[in-house]
């Protein structure tokens, strides 16, 4: 038998850009953390147990047997080995279920776990509802465990996780009940890198300047089907002296997250406040636009996807026993 303290298990966040790895304890502590900057893309020849056991050198030699769980762009068909989708509602005993077992290409136990999928349809003549996340549905678990061993009510919440790809879930318990994706943060890079709007930005500026920003998402909201007029009057705004080149990029941020709130608020409501989990400058950004729309919102956990790889670890009985 495990004492609590002895190292468990091993945890893989293991995206397009980036490895984060945990060493948990039996009770589900982090007591180690390591990081490394070869993210799915950026791997050598395909040498994934060469990166892994790089990166986890030194707990591997001190526990040879320790199993491991990954979870997020790992799992794709460009990753070590395709872990597939489950599909949508999911809980944390159909996700664990459906994980990937890969202890021959990883010599130890090694589990992948799956992704979500949406395949039906919203409603009758409206257009396929297909959607997708990868890695996201680990944080969700661990976002949702969270909530509850906080005393918080046990009730249906909707998380949202801006990014490059934004995604809003609806959850409840440990299940995850519907989810959209939006391609806010990698619409943005495109429009203010690669067109004529973006040729009036200063160059590597990441000041955020909140009136701006507030003057896009208000512009959107009052006429949310010219989206993409107004991604062009950005432009014409400060060719004629209308806004400061300085606080472009953010009132192109509040007419993009303005117009994600205005499709996304149309499904995803809540009586609780919304819980949102990104890097500091996204969150700030999402909560300034969602107190315009009169929404509550909170912070969640940074840990959220290393406590779910934790819960889907413990379920799948992947550790705990010799």
């Amino acid at each position: 038998m495990q004492s609590t303290d002895q190292p468990a298990l091993i945890g893989l966040d293991w995206g397009t850009s980036a490895l984060r790895a945990y060493l948990f304890n039996q009770a589900g502590d982090i007591v180690a953390r390591e990081a490394s900057d070869n993210g799915i893309q950026s791997v050598p020849d395909q040498q994934f147990r060469a990166v892994f056991e790089t990166c986890c050198a030194a707990w591997l030699s001190a526990e040879p047997a320790i199993p491991v769980i990954a979870c997020g762009m790992v799992g794709s068909q460009q990753g070590w080995r395709e872990a597939g989708y489950a599909e949508c509602p999911a809980d944390l005993n159909s996700l664990s279920r459906a994980i990937t077992r890969i202890d021959e290409l990883a010599g130890r136990r090694f589990a992948i776990v799956p992704g979500l999928k949406k395949t039906g349809f919203m409603k009758i003549g409206s257009a396929a509802d297909f959607d997708v996340m990868r890695g996201e549905e680990t944080q969700i678990l661990g976002l949702c465990h969270a909530a509850d061993s906080n005393d918080l009510i046990r009730s249906e919440r909707v998380y949202v996780l801006p990014g490059s790809h934004s995604k809003w879930v609806r959850a409840v318990a440990d299940q995850v009940l519907d989810f959209r994706s939006f391609l806010t943060g990698e619409l943005y890079s495109a429009v203010a890198g690669h067109t004529l709007v973006g040729r009036l930005f200063p160059a590597n500026s990441t000041d955020f300047d909140n009136d701006a920003f507030a003057a896009g998402v208000a512009c959107i909201r009052e006429s949310p089907n010219a989206l993409i007029a107004h991604l062009f009057s950005v432009r014409a705004q400060g060719l004629l002296g209308q806004r400061l080149p300085a606080a472009l990029p953010s009132y192109l941020s509040g007419l993009l997250i303005g117009s994600e709130l205005i499709a996304a608020l149309d499904s995803f409501t809540s009586t609780q406040p919304i819980t949102l989990v990104g890097t500091e400058a996204l969150v700030q950004r999402y909560q300034c636009a969602l107190e315009l729309f009169g929404l509550r919102s909170l912070q969640g956990t940074s840990d959220s996807a290393a406590q779910g790889l934790f819960y889907l670890a413990r379920q799948a009985g992947l550790f705990g026993t010799q």
